[in-house]
């Protein structure tokens, strides 16, 4: 399968699924803790307030609280999780098809990079 981003698309931007009851909105981008403490500084750069949430986490104890956090997760700017806080959507420089530009394009992360390369079928081990 060969794939080609098309800068200003805007489709790793918007279009992410949703946890398995939709009451509860959109999956955030999932953000390495390697790139946490670069996309935040990218926000206060780019003057945007954004939330970060822990997504994957191990405890070394059953039943406790996480002690180590593998994973988080960028949150959209929308109440249902929709739209990254980088996307510029109030910009009238949309690309031809019209998709938004990303503030972050050139240092996105790696989920964004990847982008639609994600496994949506259940997957079974043997």
């Amino acid at each position: 399968m060969e794939f080609r981003c098309i800068q200003d698309c805007s489709q790793c931007c918007i279009e992410r699924e949703y946890y398995p009851s939709k009451k509860f909105g959109k999956i955030g981008v999932l953000i390495l803790p390697e790139e946490k403490e670069r996309i935040e500084q990218l926000a206060k750069i780019n003057g945007l307030k954004i939330s970060i949430l822990p997504r994957i986490g191990i405890s070394e104890e059953e039943n406790s609280n996480p002690t180590k956090i593998l994973a988080y997760q960028l949150m959209g700017i929308e109440p249902n999780g929709n739209t990254c806080p980088f996307l510029d959507t109030e910009t009238s420089d949309k690309s031809p098809h019209g998709g938004f530009p990303c503030k972050i394009y050139n240092k996105r992360p790696l989920a964004c990079m990847t982008y639609p390369l994600i496994e949506s079928e259940p997957i079974t081990l043997d």
